[in-house]
């Protein structure tokens, strides 16, 4: 257990000792690292010097030194950890670790580091205010939403479409959705048993409301959006994940709510296709326990129109985009499972028409740097009837190599009424290192 104690600073490190001095350009990282080496790296916080700020909802709440050192103390634990005292100089508070010997301390709004952590030299950190999004819950939900909405057109863009127009009636229903999910279908940060129960047209009941529960706002998505005034000619979809902090008081990272619905087959359909118009962005957080494990739900609504595309029947998308690097080895868990068969999948790659066209595929073909084929299982509307016949997936057997360029190689054809267009498109990625 942790010693805490507050008393006066000794007299060497009296308040004028506290002087501000540039940052470590390197933070805190550069110096050995605040986590275990397991932790992915999507999912540790910023180094301390890095950290940004981000805007927050109105009339915030005051934050404390002894919240901010509660809070690196977990996010940095190789730094600051063991017994501990809390001492004031003022106009400084400050926490010393007796066995790394190094201190954070506070003053008139900025963080400092003293200690071996610094080589002993007092370092001004950054404002305290530039960690409200770490200390205080959901106080900074529209710069969350802001940085996953841009997630989402940047791979729009990158696969061929064109960015989706954030309607605020579609993120009043996507918020309502977001809250509703953490009171009903979560307990401790653990999703329960009806979360993955599908309705009879297929979809999970984790899109669905229950009339007469905490938080209903319409059973459906597309009543849900009504509710909240958004158009009624156009069809609303949803799509839903979460995040849950890997380590206690870690921030799970919002723009990896897009980067893992992306590495799946049917929640990526749904973000990417070409019918999308608009959308609206939910996000919600609950503290867990009391180490401050954080599950954070993302909800996206999106509007789509019900006419037919406007797009030639020459269009075509593609993802992961050519030249697109850093993509994941390996697809995340998504329930339905589109190829249950594939006990661990690779990030999956696809190829999408015209909406409302019907592609025929003449060869799907993954190789690797050397020009290996790649096993692989192709994955239509046949296998998985909640994909659309426009669109096919190719879902790698394994786990992709890491820091590896792969070659795609998609031939066959779109067909609709106005007739048949052949396509030969081959492209490359690369996976993270």
């Amino acid at each position: 257990m942790q010693e805490r104690h507050r008393r006066q600073a000794p007299a060497w490190r009296r308040a004028g000792d506290f002087v501000a001095v540039a940052c470590l350009a390197a933070g805190l990282t550069a110096c050995g690292g605040g986590e275990p080496e397991s932790a992915a790296a999507a999912d540790r916080p910023a180094p301390l010097a890095q950290q940004q700020p981000l805007r927050a909802a109105a009339a915030p709440t005051q934050i404390t030194a002894q919240a901010f050192f509660n809070w690196a103390e977990k996010a940095y634990s190789a730094h600051f950890y063991g017994p501990s005292t809390d001492g004031v100089a003022s106009p400084f508070e400050y926490r010393h670790y007796q066995w790394p010997g190094n201190y954070l301390g506070v003053a008139n709004g900025t963080v400092y580091l003293l200690g071996p952590l610094t080589n002993n030299a007092v370092i001004a950190v950054a404002p305290l205010e530039v960690f409200r999004c770490h200390l205080v819950i959901n106080s900074c939900v529209d710069a969350w939403k802001a940085a996953t909405l841009d997630g989402i057109n940047v791979a729009r863009r990158a696969s061929g479409g064109v960015d989706a127009v954030e309607v605020a009636s579609l993120s009043a229903a996507a918020q309502s959705q977001a809250s509703y999910s953490l009171a009903n279908y979560y307990t401790g940060g653990m999703a329960n048993a009806v979360l993955y129960t599908t309705q009879p047209d297929g979809t999970l009941t984790a899109h669905y409301q229950t009339p007469g529960t905490a938080g209903f706002t319409g059973t459906t998505p597309s009543a849900r959006a009504q509710t909240a005034g958004y158009r009624s000619d156009y069809f609303v979809s949803e799509v839903s994940g979460s995040l849950y902090g890997v380590l206690p008081s870690y921030e799970p990272d919002v723009p990896r709510c897009v980067t893992r619905l992306l590495a799946t087959v049917f929640h990526r359909a749904g973000l990417l296709n070409p019918q999308v118009e608009n959308i609206g962005v939910g996000v919600s957080d609950q503290v867990t326990d009391s180490n401050g494990f954080r599950l954070r739900v993302c909800v996206y609504n999106t509007g789509m129109r019900t006419t037919a595309s406007p797009l030639p029947l020459t269009w075509s998308a593609i993802y992961p985009a050519n030249g697109q690097t850093a993509v994941a080895a390996t697809m995340e868990g998504e329930a339905p499972d589109p190829a249950p068969s594939i006990a661990v999948k690779g990030f999956p790659i696809s190829f999408q028409a015209r909406p409302g066209s019907t592609v025929s595929v003449e060869s799907f073909q993954l190789a690797d740097d050397v020009g290996a084929a790649v096993p692989t299982v192709q994955v239509t509307n046949r296998e998985a009837p909640l994909l659309q016949a426009s669109e096919v997936y190719l879902i790698p057997v394994g786990a992709l190599k890491a820091n590896t360029r792969y070659t795609v190689r998609f031939k066959g054809s779109a067909a609709d009424a106005s007739g048949r267009v052949p396509f030969d498109r081959t492209w490359s990625f690369t996976t993270a290192g």
